[in-house]
């Protein structure tokens, strides 16, 4: 009897995995953006000129960032998630902070859902702080989700 529950509860853990596992891959970074920056701009540790970009995750926590018409023009950044209300879908859209006139990438959003993903920066770079009087900052690209 014991090698039944045993048998039982392998198998029933298995199937609990398997559900898991399916619905994290449906809720994963399923995207592949595509926006024309019109301005140069730092993303991450690496700055980009203009041009247009294709932005694709490479798993959860990382995005790649890449010019289109310009191999060189490729970064890797780290994310978190920076959802929010489900009520609030937003369209796909780069959100940058602007400085004087340097631009800082720091959110992208998917488009057709309340999932966004806010970008580290590294330790060294000091972003304009991003606070209520600060959207008179914020630069909005609006991109194309070509999945």
């Amino acid at each position: 009897m014991t090698t039944r529950k045993n048998h039982f509860a392998a198998v029933l853990g298995a199937a609990l995995l398997g559900t898991f596992a399916f619905n994290l891959s449906a809720q994963g970074p399923d995207y592949n953006l595509v926006a024309s920056v019109p301005f140069a701009f730092t993303a991450g540790s690496k700055t980009l000129p203009a041009g247009e970009y294709r932005i694709r995750p490479i798993n959860a926590a990382v995005m790649e960032i890449s010019g289109i018409d310009d191999p060189a023009s490729r970064v890797a950044v780290n994310t978190f998630y920076a959802g929010g209300n489900s009520q609030q879908l937003k369209p796909a859209q780069l959100l940058f902070l602007r400085n004087g006139s340097s631009y800082y990438l720091y959110q992208v959003w998917r488009g057709g859902t309340a999932l966004g993903y806010q970008i580290l920066s590294p330790k060294n770079q000091q972003l304009p702080l991003y606070h209520a009087g600060a959207k008179k900052n914020e630069v909005v690209i609006y991109a194309k989700n070509n999945r």
